[in-house]
């Protein structure tokens, strides 16, 4: 990623259960790029992205 993008890195744990769901975030000006990790056998989320965030407004 360059470095006119914005990153995001983010880690959510269960105390509980150990589980965990861990994600990075990088938005470049014409792409998005999701990396994501977890405890479980199935990840399931939504991205929601506010107007105008791949033009860099």
């Amino acid at each position: 990623m360059g470095s006119g993008g914005r990153k995001v890195r983010a880690t959510a744990r269960y105390g509980a259960s150990e589980a965990y769901f861990s994600y990075k975030w990088a938005a470049e000006p014409a792409s998005i790029e999701i990396e994501y990790s977890g405890s479980g056998e199935k990840a399931e989320f939504r991205c929601c992205c506010r107007r105008g965030l791949l033009r860099g407004r």
